[in-house]
């Protein structure tokens, strides 16, 4: 059971490390690209939740998107991205 949990940990860490050091939040390359059109259109990350046929891989990034969220800090500048 030790080994399970420390996989389910390094996982999570993984796929934090996809949303974080990758910027797949706000950098522009083309397999950045090619994510934003297939799962979240004109919605941001933070908006949009698993469903049924996503890749494993995007499923993996929906089940620890909130963790990872919940460790930032966030400037609401002008405003214009803010949702309430």
């Amino acid at each position: 059971m030790g080994i399970l949990a420390d996989l389910d940990s390094e996982n999570k860490c993984l796929l934090g490390k996809w949303l974080y050091l990758y910027n797949l939040i706000n950098e522009d390359e083309a397999w950045q690209q090619v994510l934003r059109n297939k799962y979240l259109s004109n919605k941001w990350i933070t908006q949009v939740d698993k469903k049924r046929g996503d890749s494993k891989f995007w499923t993996g990034l929906m089940n620890v998107k909130n963790q990872f969220l919940s460790f930032g800090n966030y400037r609401l500048q002008d405003g214009k991205q803010v949702r309430f």
